[in-house]
């Protein structure tokens, strides 16, 4: 099959922009890395999280399409003088979503992703290890330049229920300059510097939780990831990119909560899982992506 007749077939079962970007990120893996020390403490922290997802769209028909979304997430903490606490946790998810356009315009998306997020070193319980989380977007594109949207995030984390009101603005600026994501867990700015360079500023703000297993007593760890960085996106080829970002944290930390409380509660004598000093990271990868634009 010719490239221009694959990606005719991938625009027509997608119809848009699923995720409400200019681009669709069909496979990625990445990984980011942050060094810094404990609070109060010289003791040497190392972060470290490994990603990958794969997403594959089914087009009912012209106005509906299903999506179905695997995740992968590592998380990996080491403090070389207390070797003993658990160093891996892990998450896996796998999403299924609708995607329906009542008009050229106005479009909604609904996503259901229960996931398994644990240590996973004892066996495994439904009870502690599942999370339910679901998503609601609804997109209103005003011009061919404009595109606003709002909606709702929610998860079933060990403190309870999770809500986050979503929003945001994609706004082809010019035909070099455009502000796109949604608040609060993936905002850019981006300005095109050829077809095969992207560069700009971005922000995140976003939290997950992950147990731990019965010689912590069940508590978990909540893993709140605050970013500014800088950005820089290389198209070895049309659809598949390179990229790389470079940024601070202003609220990172994976802490350790007690059991089934709120965020408050935070375990003080876990060696690895403590609050942690800002600092700067880096977050490189792959993917095979489809830039659609507004």
């Amino acid at each position: 099959m010719k490239k221009n007749q694959f990606a005719t077939i991938i625009l027509m079962l997608l119809g848009c922009t699923i995720w409400a970007q200019p681009y669709i990120d069909f496979a990625s893996i990445s990984g980011q890395q942050l060094n810094t020390h404990y609070s109060g403490s010289e003791e040497l922290n190392t972060t470290t999280n490994y990603f990958a997802s794969l997403l594959i769209p089914f087009k009912i028909n012209a106005k509906s399409t299903i999506i179905a979304r695997l995740n992968y997430d590592q998380l990996s903490t080491f403090n070389g003088k207390q070797p003993q606490a658990p160093i891996n946790l892990y998450t896996y998810s796998a999403g299924v979503g609708y995607q329906h356009f009542f008009s050229e315009q106005f479009s909604a998306l609904v996503l259901l992703t229960p996931k398994a997020s644990t240590d996973f070193k004892d066996e495994f319980n439904d009870k502690y290890d599942l999370q339910y989380g679901a998503s609601m977007l609804l997109q209103y594109k005003i011009s061919k330049t404009l595109r606003v949207k709002a909606g709702l995030y929610y998860n079933k984390e060990p403190f309870g229920n999770f809500f986050v009101p979503l929003f945001g603005v994609d706004w082809q600026i010019s035909n070099r300059w455009m502000l796109y994501g949604t608040f609060p867990f993936f905002n850019r700015l981006e300005y095109k510097i050829n077809d095969r360079l992207y560069t700009g500023i971005g922000a995140r703000i976003f939290g997950r939780s992950y147990r731990l297993n019965s010689y912590w007593n069940r508590d978990y760890v909540w893993n709140q990831e605050n970013q500014l960085k800088y950005f820089l996106d290389f198209y070895m080829t049309k659809k598949l990119v390179s990229f790389i970002e470079i940024g601070r944290s202003i609220g990172f930390g994976p802490k350790q909560i007690v059991s089934d409380q709120s965020r408050d509660n935070v375990v003080l004598n876990n060696p690895l899982y403590r609050p942690l000093e800002q600092g700067f990271f880096i977050h490189a990868g792959v993917a095979f992506r489809l830039r659609t634009g507004l």
